[in-house]
């Protein structure tokens, strides 16, 4: 890859570090507010929960460094 191609790459991981970090917060919130809803029920928020945990993986892939395929397709 080259130079410029890995630079690229890097501000695109940066930005997409920012934005799953803003969309994590938002979820945090969205599943908090549920918990303490009497109406909500279990099943939305555990699929709530399990929103917030893909963010998680996702965003600690962008922190781990891109791996397997990812990385193959910038090639």
């Amino acid at each position: 890859m080259s130079s410029s191609k890995q630079q690229t790459q890097a501000i695109q991981d940066q930005t997409d570090k920012i934005q799953l970090s803003q969309v994590l917060d938002t979820q945090q919130t969205k599943v908090n507010t549920m918990k303490s809803d009497k109406n909500a029920s279990q099943a939305d928020i555990n699929a709530a929960v399990e929103t917030l945990e893909e963010i998680k993986r996702e965003l600690n892939k962008l922190e781990n460094g891109r791996g397997g395929v990812s990385q193959l397709k910038d090639m």
